[in-house]
Order: C-alpha cells, then structure tokens, then sequence
C-alpha cells in the first residue's frame, strides 16, 4: 500500500456494498444520455430491469477488485428525481428512498489503477452487506453491438493508455446535473494522477468530453462506428488523457 494518503475526499466518500443498489439506479440514469447506452442497450425501455441489474452487478466487482477506486457524491433527495431522467427504474427494484431532503447518493466515480500501483486495496470499505443479486439474461443488451464496440475501445486503450490509470466511469443522476458533483469526482482522480505522477485516461461520451477537456484532457483519438439498422446513428466516443508529467 502506498505511503502517501492521497487526496482529501472531501464531501465525497468511498463506496461501499450498501451503496450498491442506490449508485445501479444513479447509472442506469445518468448512462441513458450517452451515445454508447443507445448503441449497447438498444432494448432498455423492454428490459429495464436486466439494465439496473447490470449496473448493479458491475458495482459489485468494482467495489470488490482492490485495483479499483469507487468514490460517491451526495446530495438532497429530490422525491421527483425519476421524472427528471428518460431512463427507466423499475418501481420494486430493491432500494428504499429517503425522505425528501434526506441524504442520497447522487453521483459516483471508479478509477482502475495503473498496473503495479501500490495503492491497490487502499481505497476500499467492505463494512456493510453485499446485496443478493439474481443472475442476468442481458436482454436489454445488443450482442453484436457489445462485441464489436469492445473491440474496438481495447484496441484504443492499448495504444493510448499503456502503463497508466483509467478513470472507468463517473456518473451524476439528471435530477443534481450542475451542482458540481461531476467536476469534483473528475478532480479527485486528477489530483490522485498528479500526487503519484502517473497519467490517467478516459474514453469519453460527447458530453463528458467538454468537461474533461477543460480540466486538463487532452484528445489523442476519436473512435466509433457506423450505424445500423437497430442504431442509425452509430456510437463515438473521445480517448482522452491527462498526464501530470507534462
């Protein structure tokens, strides 16, 4: 483990199994707006349900994998969030919400750390309770969608980000969009780069991009595939990298 303590949380806090169905609800919501969720999960409005599970699922071996950070962000419940998000959450998905006004998880973030980083396991908390999760069929996915995509993205992070750490995703629910959430995730795993002097890359949606880009990201690709059929109008996504060294 890592002598230095890296970057103050701040407001933010390190996730754990308790957050595990509320932050599958934050990304169902917050991943229905990019691109590669149309590309990837063509039958999301039929199978809702499959989609939340797999968020969820997901969030399990992150939390789990010492070579990974998960960090949440909080706000004031908002007893409408549901309307203000074109995803769909199933009413009995398993998570109980607050009172209105009460403290909710509203945004999160993972990092994959470089390879042989001595900071693996050092960002982690298990107390809590796994949740028993039912296997997945995957019905909202498009197969050959995911196949191909994932080809190509492996390809990207090969060339680009060899030897460096991964911010994998970061999500805000719609319902807490502008408050800062987001930009204070991405900080966090900036400053984290910039203490171990390592750079950090990210694949990122249309509407990250900008985002990224005036935090210090720069553009080294731009990948993507051509519609079809089921997705007229393709996927893309930006490979961006923030190096502190310069």
């Amino acid at each position: 483990m890592a002598d230095s303590p890296g970057p103050a949380l701040g407001a933010l806090r390190i996730a754990t199994p308790n957050d595990i169905l509320r932050v599958g609800i934050v990304s169902t919501c917050s991943f229905r707006y990019s691109p590669l969720f149309d590309w990837e999960r063509c039958y999301h409005e039929t199978y809702p349900e499959d989609t939340l599970l797999s968020y969820r699922q997901e969030l399990v071996e992150q939390i789990k994998d010492p070579k990974c950070i998960v960090l949440v962000a909080s706000d004031k419940y908002d007893p409408e969030e549901a309307d203000k998000s074109i995803a769909i959450i199933p009413p009995d998905n398993g998570w109980e919400a607050p009172a209105a006004g009460d403290e909710v998880i509203v945004g999160f973030a993972c990092w994959k750390l470089e390879p042989g980083s001595k900071r693996q396991g050092q960002f982690k908390n298990n107390a809590g309770v796994y949740p028993i999760l039912p296997p997945n069929q995957n019905r909202d996915q498009n197969a050959d969608h995911m196949r191909r995509f994932s080809a190509l993205s492996k390809s990207a992070h090969e060339r680009h980000f060899h030897g460096m750490a991964e911010m994998d995703q970061v999500a805000v629910h719609p319902a807490y969009w502008r408050r800062g959430h987001g930009t204070a995730l991405v900080k966090w795993g900036m400053e984290l780069a910039r203490i171990d002097q390592v750079g950090q890359g990210v694949s990122a949606a249309k509407m990250g991009e900008k985002l990224y880009a005036e935090l210090g990201f720069r553009i080294v690709e731009r990948i993507g595939l051509d519609g079809d059929e089921v997705t007229p109008q393709g996927v893309s996504t930006a490979m961006m990298v923030y190096d502190p060294r310069g």
